[in-house]
């Protein structure tokens, strides 16, 4: 006893100090390290390269935090659903207190579900970003997806609409408004949508893509006045495509000036011999003109 009181007296201050420090570092370590921490398997399952490994340490994550631990929630809600493990994936989004996650993780979360036309969750991910930071243009782009695939030709509508207004310089949110309206037949509102997109300050590359669209579409209604205005504005600016003259055939066909549109054809037939609607309007036009 008398040598252990003689080596502790030899004991330096500081060496102490430095052994009480080391000892008290390392428990601070292990409490951070401790396997049930939930930041602590969260941050090891962001880590891991390993699917199945890191859907275990999120379900521990949330366990450790008593069944409520968002950050990690939504993270297993992601893998889930890269895993295609949609079933659980659901459940979880179903669980989740989603007020409290990130609009990047909802998007993310979101775009996975329209990709998987997983309808239900995707809408759930989608709705959590009301009041929440982010672009519209990316929530509005995948309720568009959303509403055709389940149907809901309306709300489609309103949000296709809403796209154009919130961006009217990027074209191609109207040439989409433009085609739910051409599969619903509305040949009207499609011809109104090409005309406002025409309006916008959209790229000048865009404007003979449109232009063509609302020469077709116009045609197409019988709408010779409009189609030839449109035609005369493209012939400016596109002369040399030779769908130019399977236009002007069918514009001349429309107007009741077949041998015009026959002449037009023949102008150009070595070079749309390929296009199916310049051979068939040939084959019209000879039946009308014997």
């Amino acid at each position: 006893m008398r040598h252990l009181e003689q080596a502790v007296k030899r004991i330096r201050p500081g060496t102490l100090l430095a052994y009480v420090s080391g000892l008290l570092m390392a428990l601070i370590t292990a409490w951070f390290l401790w396997p049930d921490d939930p930041d602590e398997l969260l941050r090891r399952a962001l880590l891991s390269k390993n699917e199945a490994e890191q859907i275990q340490l999120l379900q521990q994550s949330v366990a450790a935090a008593d069944g409520h631990f968002p950050r990690a929630e939504i993270e297993l809600c992601l893998v889930l659903a890269g895993a295609g493990n949609w079933s659980e994936a659901s459940a979880a989004m179903t669980r989740l207190d989603r007020t409290q996650c990130s609009a990047a993780d909802l998007l993310a979360y979101a775009k996975l579900s329209v990709q998987a036309e997983q309808w239900d969750t995707a809408e759930l991910a989608i709705a959590a970003l009301q009041g929440k930071t982010h672009r519209p243009e990316d929530r509005l782009s995948l309720q568009c997806q959303l509403y055709a695939g389940m149907n809901r030709h309306k709300e489609l509508i309103d949000a296709a609409r809403e796209l154009t207004k919130i961006a009217p310089e990027t074209t191609r949110w109207w040439l989409q408004l433009a085609s739910i309206y051409a599969q619903k037949q509305n040949t009207l509102a499609e011809i109104q949508t090409y005309q406002a997109a025409l309006n916008q300050a959209i790229p000048v590359i865009d404007i003979v893509e449109v232009r063509r669209r609302l020469l077709e579409c116009c045609i197409d209604a019988g709408d010779a006045a409009l189609a030839r205005e449109q035609f005369v504005q493209l012939r400016q600016t596109n002369a040399s495509d030779p769908r130019m003259n399977v236009w002007q055939a069918r514009l001349c066909h429309l107007e009741g000036r077949p041998a015009e549109a026959l002449a037009a054809i023949s102008a150009a037939s070595g070079q749309i011999r390929d296009i199916p609607e310049a051979i068939r309007l040939r084959g019209i036009l000879h039946l009308e003109l014997g």
